[in-house]
């Protein structure tokens, strides 16, 4: 061995300890890193903030019946952190002994944050329909948060479903926190995760169905008996949501202006251009006007499209579908059992 080779060996060699220190206090650098991290608490992405207490009858804008009017209410905005402006308004029940109830959800945005539900007032518009035509034990059957007021409100059969907290509507920056938000939600509402195959899971993959395996898929849940069937126009949109593979779903809103004629040719030109051919329209407000449509026309054959003013065909030639009740976005029917059609 040369002498420099001897000499790299010897400055090598008093090298070692030095980077042997080195890597151990970066590893114990990294683990306090990693440590403070955990401890860190973890910032939410958004919170509930109790506005009000008080009883439905309270709370005028939601237009309860004097019937409802003792159910325990509570009014929350949903914020996210250093932000003043609430995202959304949620109207929440409180039934005795039994988890909370969403009745309304209001969102201030353009685009739906976690939930979309129908008009409570409309909803309790149209409970002494179901009160008349459920007479005995007729089930009613609707979207889990429609089924879930009715069972606080109305002297019928709404099949129980517990809070499902399905489908989330989740807005982009979000998407990130999905778990955190799912999590969130299901603490909040007193629930666990929805499974599948419950009467909700059924429910909802009948909608999805075309029109006949959809009708059969429903007659074979109530079995022998009839069923009342209850949807609203933004049902549509949270099977969209939902199950988004199966049926193709938008909206567009349009401000609302005195002069209703000219409102729906602009609707119908828009409608005309983006070629969409299935679409039904909401009014949830004298200032909007809101356009959901069927990003495809073969969806335009879905149960739920036929059972709601997409396909103008509407349920035309299903045997053992009775029309009951319309108005302000929902829809009764009467669903004859299977020996019964």
């Amino acid at each position: 061995m040369t002498a420099i080779a001897i000499e790299r060996e010897q400055r090598l060699k008093r090298h070692y300890p030095l980077a042997a220190v080195l890597l151990v206090s970066i590893g114990i650098m990294m683990l306090v890193w990693v440590g403070m991290e955990l401890m860190r608490p973890v910032v939410p992405v958004y919170e509930y903030h109790l506005e009000t207490n008080g009883v439905l009858g309270d709370f005028k804008e939601l237009g309860a019946s004097e019937k409802a009017q003792s159910v325990s209410v509570s009014r929350f905005q949903l914020k996210m952190p250093d932000n003043t402006q609430p995202l959304a308004v949620a109207y929440v029940a409180y039934p005795d002994a039994e988890s909370p109830v969403l009745l309304q959800w209001n969102n201030l945005l353009a685009e739906p944050v976690l939930y979309e539900t129908g008009n409570l007032a409309a909803l309790l518009e149209m409970v002494p329909v179901l009160e008349k035509q459920a007479e005995g034990d007729v089930p009613v059957l609707g979207w889990w948060d429609t089924m879930r007021i009715l069972s606080i409100v109305c002297q019928c059969q709404p099949l129980t479903i517990p809070h499902q907290a399905t489908p989330l509507i989740v807005p982009l920056p979000w998407l990130a926190k999905q778990d955190q938000v799912e999590k969130k939600e299901q603490a909040f509402w007193q629930v666990g995760s929805a499974k599948e195959g419950n009467v909700f899971s059924r429910y909802a993959a009948a909608l999805a169905m075309e029109s006949d395996a959809g009708l059969n898929r429903l007659r074979e849940m109530s079995g022998e008996k009839s069923l009342l069937l209850i949807l609203n126009i933004t049902d549509a949109y949270k099977l969209g949501t939902l199950m988004p593979d199966q049926i193709g779903i938008g909206f567009k809103d349009f401000p609302g202006t005195g002069d209703m004629h000219g409102m729906i040719q602009r609707v119908k030109d828009w409608l005309q251009e983006e070629g969409y051919k299935h679409y039904a329209v909401l009014r949830p407000s004298e200032e909007l006007v809101r356009v959901y449509f069927l990003t495809e026309e073969s969806d335009g054959d879905r149960l739920v499209s036929r059972l709601l003013p997409f396909n103008k065909q509407g349920p035309k030639g299903m045997e053992g579908v009775k029309l009951v009740a319309q108005q302000s976005g929902y829809w009764v029917y009467e669903i004859a059992p299977l020996n019964k059609s």
